[in-house]
């Protein structure tokens, strides 16, 4: 269970987008395998207006929650 990722949560629903979305990539740093925070991180660039990157990262968390 990564931790990180569990704490990040709380940022992204306040509103406080650019923290949450440093914050995941951290977390992506020490479990890049995590599907929910790929996932979570593209939500978090949607609010912040990234809607190219939005579509590469749910391109990387799609398959790995469908596995």
């Amino acid at each position: 269970l990564n931790w990180h990722f569990l704490l990040l949560i709380p940022k992204s629903t306040a509103g406080k987008y650019k923290e949450a979305e440093e914050d995941y990539s951290k977390s992506l740093e020490s479990d890049p395998k995590n599907s929910k925070t790929w996932n979570n991180r593209g939500l978090v660039r949607k609010e912040l207006g990234k809607k190219q990157e939005v579509l590469q990262l749910f391109s990387i968390s799609l398959p790995r929650l469908l596995a």
